[in-house]
């Protein structure tokens, strides 16, 4: 949003904690005030410092708290997936053979979804209908919440864990 109050839309194409380069069908004039929000790292407000061929260049005018978390979010962002979600996890995850499944509403109604991966704790999966975290649901015969909705799937955490000698990769749900 320019200073003007006009809004457009852009793309990040550089963010550091002082700064942001923005890929902009239209720029404001140097030095004027400039709101973005952007996905994942949410209100970010500044100065117009220099114009690109593309969009233009930004400071970030915000408090140390703020910063401090947008270097956490940017070293979550930078970090490798192998060592970045890896490490969080409790459980190992796996592919089973047999991918589809039904999941189940709790007003009855019912879904195809395919099992992306699945753990002692939990499934990820895809489906066609946008669901919700918290929702409760049935995915198979295991009963279970939904935690996350990301890109990749929707992450459900079962509400009685499978046992070690369940998890392998003949396991049905």
């Amino acid at each position: 949003m320019l200073e003007g109050g006009q809004e457009f839309p852009c793309v990040a194409v550089d963010l550091s904690a002082s700064g942001l380069r923005l890929k902009a069908e239209k720029a404001g004039y140097l030095g004027s005030r400039v709101v973005v929000y952007l996905d994942k790292f949410g209100r970010l407000e500044g100065k117009i410092t220099r114009a690109t061929p593309d969009g233009f260049a930004m400071t970030i005018e915000a408090t140390q708290a703020k910063r401090e978390k947008l270097v956490a979010q940017l070293t979550e962002l930078a970090t490798p997936a192998s060592t970045s979600l890896g490490d969080k996890r409790r459980h190992q995850r796996i592919a089973p053979e047999q991918r589809q499944t039904v999941v189940t509403l709790h007003d009855g109604s019912a879904l195809q979804a395919e099992i992306i991966d699945l753990s002692l704790s939990g499934v990820l999966f895809s489906c066609r209908l946008a669901l919700e975290p918290g929702m409760t649901i049935t995915v198979g015969s295991r009963s279970a919440r939904v935690v996350r909705v990301t890109a990749k799937g929707v992450a459900a955490q079962f509400v009685e864990p499978l046992e070690p000698e369940e998890l392998n990769a003949s396991t049905i749900l």
